[in-house]
């Protein structure tokens, strides 16, 4: 897993104390250090690359620690922010911008090693957390099925069943297609049939009202009561390649 980390600090000399920590930290991260002696620099170098994890300095010429704090928070709403300071008096502000910890100079390998293992749980949680919530689950007769939504065509009705089929396979459970509609987030998934719902991301291409995907070859009918849907949702999501 590739970790883009910030380090920000105008003392030269704490800032490669961190970057000697990080190098020296191992747990099996690509780590890539973006380092800036001022918070005008680092807000340049991350203004086309997101960042994970952000250590900044408070009391720092120009642009505060605080004030990159909050450009970062606005700009990477899940960066994990840790202020390393040698001043207790701003720990509000660090909390108004939800940092992950407010550490006070000078700080020991070994409490910031302790620190990097809680950053890299909190990571993984994270991680764990938007896999399964990009996650389809389906019961079948045998087992629980989780499939990622990225890989899924469409959903079928046959009778008092539901297909969902992706290019490989497909698996048949019990339920609506109004219950699945419901239960999709965003606006990939769409109704273009009482029979179907299908997954705009893996259209080709539109002929005679059938909508053909790519990598498979069955083609799904479009209803007249969905075609306009069907249409204004092509046009906000156009054919991919």
């Amino acid at each position: 897993m590739k970790l883009n980390i910030a380090i920000c600090d105008d003392n030269i000399n704490h800032l490669n104390v961190i970057v000697g920590y990080l190098e020296d930290f191992n747990k099996d991260y690509d780590i890539h250090l973006i380092k800036a002696s001022s918070g005008e620099e680092l807000l340049e170098k991350i203004e086309n690359q997101y960042v994970d994890i952000a250590f900044l300095d408070i009391k720092m010429q120009g642009l505060n620690g605080i004030q990159v704090g909050n450009e970062i928070r606005v700009k990477f709403p899940n960066t994990i922010i840790v202020f390393i300071t040698g001043f207790k008096n701003y720990a509000l502000e660090a909390f108004e911008i939800q940092a992950f910890q407010y550490i006070i100079k000078p700080i020991t390998s070994k409490k910031f090693f302790s620190l990097m293992e809680k950053i890299c749980m909190r990571l993984k949680e994270r991680s764990a957390y938007e896999e399964k919530i990009n996650l389809f689950s389906v019961k079948t007769k045998q087992q629980v099925l989780r499939i990622k939504y990225d890989k899924i065509y469409y959903f079928e009705r046959q009778g008092k069943k539901i297909v969902v089929a992706t290019n490989r396979e497909s698996f048949e459970f019990l339920d609506a297609l109004q219950n699945i509609m419901k239960g999709l987030k965003g606006d990939t998934f769409i109704r273009c049939h009482h029979g179907f719902i299908v997954n705009t991301d893996k259209i080709l291409n539109i002929e005679n009202d059938f909508i053909v995907f790519r990598k498979i070859s069955k083609k799904i009918p479009i209803s007249r009561r969905y075609k306009r849907q069907v249409a204004n949702a092509l046009s906000k999501n156009p054919f991919k390649d």
